[in-house]
This record gives C-alpha cells, sequence and structure tokens, in this order.
C-alpha cells in the first residue's frame, strides 16, 4: 500500500465484533483511516486471535471425502481429526 492511502470505508464497517478499535488504541479515533493506522489495527486483531486461539487454528482437520448434494445447493464432509 502507498503512503498516502486513506481507506474508503468508516472504521465502523470495518471493525471486527471481538476486537475494537477503541479496544486497540485506547481512545476514540475518527472514521476514516490512514494506511498505517489501518495496518496497525489489523495487524493487533492477528496478534490477539492467534494468540488467544492457537488450538483452534493450524491443520488439525483431514478432509477424507466431500460429496456435493441436491446440485450446489449442500455438501457433505466427512473429517478426521489429526492429533499432534
Amino acid at each position: 500500500m502507498y503512503q498516502g492511502l486513506w481507506s474508503n470505508g468508516p472504521k465502523e464497517g470495518l471493525e471486527y465484533p471481538d476486537y475494537t478499535f477503541d479496544e486497540h488504541f485506547g481512545k476514540p479515533i475518527s472514521s476514516y483511516l490512514p494506511r498505517q493506522v489501518l495496518y496497525d489495527y489489523l495487524k493487533g486483531e492477528y496478534e490477539e486471535f492467534s494468540s488467544n486461539h492457537s488450538n483452534y487454528a493450524g491443520n488439525s482437520l483431514d478432509s477424507s471425502y466431500i460429496n456435493k448434494q441436491n446440485e450446489f445447493k449442500a455438501f457433505n464432509i466427512d473429517s478426521v481429526k489429526i492429533l499432534s
């Protein structure tokens, strides 16, 4: 992203429900954010999510069988938990 880039949507539409801008920055900020501020927020959310949900991330499931049903309306996926 180039230095002068600003988001074209308000922060209220970009905010994660479980990780708010106020929580990240510790104070209210304007609705339209410059590139570096938005990048900092996204990086902070990633670090928060990965530290709190590390047991959910990774390759812990192996898809063994995928079956299309009802002409693209549903899929049946059988998976196996891989213990590591």
